[in-house]
């Protein structure tokens, strides 16, 4: 009985010693672990869309804040108003995260969301983004998704074993249905059509945006994938002559075609003028200034898993 009792101390102390300890939780260098999130607040500032497009070139979305501790914390990082990733962009008054996540926390001021712009509906004026505002304690607000707000981008912290086995990192993947172009970027590419404004949002609900083409090769490759007229994020609708991806960056790229942008609709009495950009596979795949209300097929990118 002795014999047996000293094996099954010894067997257990050999289980113990063998189990793995558990994952750490860490976050990349300028970003803050709150309640098991990655948050990120930049010196960057712009619309919604620019925003969720700035945290998604990092890998991340405008932030979902998930509980009292999170709301609490960042609360004390912040000096100004800022975006977060929730939003009634998809469906009006019915609200989601911009990452996917389940909503089912929220930190409203009262009387909110009020959507005041409700009125003005007509020119697409609705209160679609959501922000935390310094007025009130930082407590969440909807507001007009054109308007002027800090970034604050979140996304899930990476687990790190503490093992002395060095494991790799995954190959990036993209969702199916989705292509990736040199392990930076997925792209879908739509067969419905869409206005600009329309395609946009498709995109967004989708955790990506309109696509930025930078480079011949993200242009050489898309072209070989579109079929028809196809909307890319380049517009010109902020300023008048200025064409801006949707992050607000001006391209270094450009693919226009002879003559283009010419603003040939431009009835500017009545302030309507080609302020969106379409790939034009039937003309050599070049770029074309068109009038965003015009319906299109469209091709969203996201980075990869």
């Amino acid at each position: 009985m002795v014999m047996f009792s000293f094996l099954l101390v010894v067997a257990l102390a050999a289980m113990s010693i063998s189990a793995p300890f558990p994952a750490v939780l860490e976050c990349s260098e300028g970003w803050t672990l709150i309640d098991r999130t990655c948050f990120l607040l930049t010196d960057a500032s712009g619309t919604w869309d620019a925003g969720q497009s700035f945290c998604n070139q990092r890998g991340a979305s405008l932030a979902t804040i998930s509980s009292q501790t999170q709301q609490d914390a960042i609360t004390t990082m912040l000096s100004q108003s800022v975006w977060i990733g929730l939003n009634d962009l998809k469906e009006d008054h019915s609200y989601g995260w911009a990452d996917g996540s389940e909503y089912n926390y929220a930190s409203w001021d009262d009387d909110q969301p009020n959507n005041s712009g409700d009125v003005l509906w007509v020119f697409g004026n609705r209160e679609d983004c959501v922000e935390m505002r310094q007025k009130v304690d930082y407590m969440w607000h909807d507001e007009h998704c054109y308007e002027a707000r800090q970034f604050l981008c979140s996304m899930a912290p990476e687990k790190i074993t503490t093992t002395t086995t060095v494991t790799t990192k995954p190959a990036p993947v993209c969702e199916e249905g989705w292509e990736m172009f040199e392990e930076a970027i997925c792209y879908k590419a739509s067969n419905a059509v869409a206005s600009w404004p329309e395609a946009r949002d498709a995109c967004l609900t989708q955790g990506a945006q309109l696509a930025a083409i930078t480079s011949e090769g993200q242009q050489n490759f898309l072209a070989a994938r579109l079929i028809d007229n196809t909307w890319i994020g380049l517009t010109d609708e902020v300023e008048e002559g200025t064409f801006t991806w949707q992050d607000g960056t001006e391209p270094e790229y450009t693919n226009w075609k002879k003559g283009e942008p010419n603003n040939s609709y431009a009835y500017l009495t009545f302030g309507v003028g080609e302020d969106c950009v379409e790939v034009r596979p039937g003309d050599g795949d070049t770029w074309n200034d068109l009038l965003c209300t015009a319906r299109r097929q469209f091709v969203c990118q996201k980075p990869p898993q």
